[in-house]
């Protein structure tokens, strides 16, 4: 008995050891001027931070913290529908929609947003629209939409462009 309430302190400990906590939600969020006569698209829903993620950022601005997530996505020049947390009380991190100017999305290994793709789990084969380009730890990672509405991130790798 006395071991296990030792193993449930250090795991309530370890778990309280980073704090998040959200300060912010925006509309829009931008860090460059947004011309008023461009088309811009959504590039890619709900680009956000992972919790693994959120204890590696090293923003110390929310300026930085914004860019970091705007140049995950090709082309992207704005977030909208964004939150913002702060960290450890020291860094800040950014999740939202990215919006941007299709044109400057350049294709990636022959894929480009809006592409129909399949990739492979174990036995099951999954379906859906490439919506974005993101780096996590020096690797290429698409966002893709499935076909039941989920976002699915899976390495370029792994994914077949379908006809």
């Amino acid at each position: 008995m006395r071991k296990i309430l030792v193993l449930v302190f250090i795991l309530f400990t370890l778990n309280s050891c980073m704090s998040v906590r959200e300060i912010g939600t925006l509309n829009m969020i931008s860090t460059r001027n947004v011309s008023l006569n461009e088309k811009y698209e959504l590039l890619a829903t709900y680009v956000g931070i992972s919790k693994n993620e959120l204890k590696r950022s090293k923003s110390q601005t929310i300026n930085e913290a914004t860019n970091t997530t705007v140049k995950r996505v090709p082309g992207g020049e704005f977030l909208m529908n964004a939150k913002i947390y702060i960290i450890n009380e020291r860094s800040f991190a950014v999740e939202g929609d990215i919006w941007g100017l299709k044109t400057n999305a350049k294709s990636y290994r022959g894929f480009e947003i809006g592409d129909r793709v399949m990739w492979k789990v174990g036995p099951k084969i999954y379906k859906g629209v490439l919506k974005g380009h993101i780096s996590e730890k020096n690797t290429n990672i698409c966002i893709i939409e499935r076909e039941n509405g989920k976002i699915a991130k899976v390495k370029y790798d792994n994914i077949t462009k379908l006809e």
